[in-house]
């Protein structure tokens, strides 16, 4: 039996903008919950067919909703996903548009509203847990367009970056940035 739950832990252990945690998860075993919930948009008709679902729940969007909230529902989402492959259970993202009918299904208080729900199951055939993910397969890193960018000579010398724990000529900006926040911590420390 699928253990879905055990996705919902993986879930709430994932950061959030400013360790707000801003969600819920539901977890749906039941058959005609699943089979209910497949009504929440025309993409989601493999619902009754899945071992069981996440609902990932946040509060009702409101003009001051904070954007990062779906931001860390993608990340959640995404741990579940890629916690699911490595146990051999497929999983498909499912973005709700009844959300009328995902609040009856799951019991939710009238100030939340679920926004993803995420099947979880075997696939019928064991081999899509291997193909590529999208005809062709995955774009290579060359055809991403991909720049890291090297910090100008000028930059690093205003730096002071001799006494850094990197080799300067070998990072990109974002890691030099990293590398001068370690340094700046490690000098404020007494031994």
């Amino acid at each position: 039996m699928l253990e879905a739950g055990s996705f919902a832990d993986v879930a709430r252990k994932t950061g959030s903008s400013k360790n707000t945690q801003r969600w819920d998860f539901v977890t749906v075993r039941d058959k005609v919950a699943l089979a209910r919930l497949s009504g929440v948009t025309i993409y989601a008709k493999h619902l009754p067919y899945a071992g069981g679902a996440i609902a990932l729940i946040v509060d009702k969007p409101d003009p001051d909703y904070p954007r990062s909230v779906l931001w860390d529902l993608g990340r959640a989402a995404q741990n579940i996903t890629l916690s699911a492959w490595e146990m051999g259970i497929g999983s498909c993202p499912i973005t709700v548009q009844d959300f009328g009918l995902a609040a009856e299904v799951l019991g939710l208080p009238e100030d939340k509203e679920c926004q993803y729900i995420i099947a979880l199951g075997w696939p019928a055939d064991p081999d899509d847990l291997t193909r590529p993910p999208r005809a062709g397969g995955r774009k290579g890193f060359d055809d991403l367009g991909h720049v890291v960018c090297q910090a100008p000579d000028d930059v690093i010398d205003r730096l002071n970056l001799e006494d850094l724990p990197v080799d300067v000529a070998e990072c990109n900006l974002i890691q030099i940035g990293t590398a001068l926040k370690r340094h700046a911590v490690d000098r404020t420390r007494t031994p």
